[in-house]
């Protein structure tokens, strides 16, 4: 239950003017959202999450864009932060606040 509390505040804060979209599994459905899941940043654990959490799917609900400005709250282990930090690092940016101490750094 905290993750998922922890997972809604950070994305309260990631989207302006948060409205329900239509889902985005379908290609023809909206962007498409492609991160880098096999970063270095990413652990063999972080990679076994992603078929039960679905990033691209959930991600690209919420409209995020490689040049948004997200800010991520309670990162827990990081696993959000592993797949935001190389997305938005070109064009984008991303703020970890509240509880950093538990990211492991690579």
């Amino acid at each position: 239950m905290k993750a998922l509390l922890r997972f809604a505040i950070f994305l309260s804060f990631c989207i302006p003017g948060f409205a329900l979209a239509e889902s985005h599994s379908d290609p023809t459905a909206g962007p498409t959202v492609v991160f880098n899941l096999n970063h270095a940043s990413r652990s063999d654990a972080d990679k076994a999450r992603d078929r039960h959490r679905r990033p691209q799917d959930t991600l690209a609900f919420f409209e995020l864009k490689d040049d948004m400005r997200v800010i991520e709250l309670f990162p827990g282990k990081g696993w959000y932060t592993k797949l935001l930090g190389p997305y938005l690092e070109d064009k984008g940016e991303l703020y970890v606040a509240i509880g950093t101490s538990d990211i492991e750094s690579k």
